[in-house]
């Protein structure tokens, strides 16, 4: 129920931007998703279904990849401090743990920014987002947004439909 009372915020402010950006980030995520399955066909389950976070995360291993984030990593790190002030950042790492098999925090700040934290809290938005029970409020919308931003400046400096 919530994510359908999300779907009609996003559908009534389309013309908003930052609702734009939520759309936005599910068709790159999709297009993310379909290239990493292809680039890791090896990373499956028992019973031989991809492994979503695994896959999303291989790419933390690649030294081209590694290098072009390091030119952008400043610019993401900061704005993503930059997501609204009055948003206590404890309360935004709580709603980031991750709920999955691996029952970790996910963090995102100048000691923890590296390929595989970016990746992983982008991933980490994904899941909230698309499992989650959302409604849209502005921290969603603020979240999201700086996922979709970050993640489609990194994937569009890597090329990553090249191949």
């Amino acid at each position: 129920m919530q994510a359908m009372l999300f779907l009609d915020k996003i559908i009534s402010n389309i013309h908003d931007i930052r609702y734009r950006k939520v759309v936005e980030f599910v068709f790159l995520w999709q297009d993310y998703n379909y290239w990493y399955n292809r680039k890791n066909p090896d990373i499956v389950n028992q019973r031989g279904m991809p492994l979503d976070a695994e896959q999303a995360l291989r790419l933390s291993e690649d030294e081209i990849a590694i290098n072009i984030y390091n030119m952008y990593k400043e610019d993401f790190v900061s704005s993503f401090e930059c997501i609204p002030a009055s948003f206590d950042k404890k309360w935004v790492r709580d709603r980031l743990r991750c709920t999955g098999p691996y029952q970790q925090e996910v963090f995102y700040n100048r000691k923890s920014c590296d390929l595989k934290d970016f990746l992983a809290l982008v991933y980490q938005i994904r899941c909230n987002f698309i499992h989650g029970s959302k409604e849209g409020d502005d921290i969603d919308i603020a979240l999201i947004g700086w996922a979709r931003d970050c993640l489609g400046v990194f994937l569009d400096a890597i090329d990553y439909m090249r191949d």
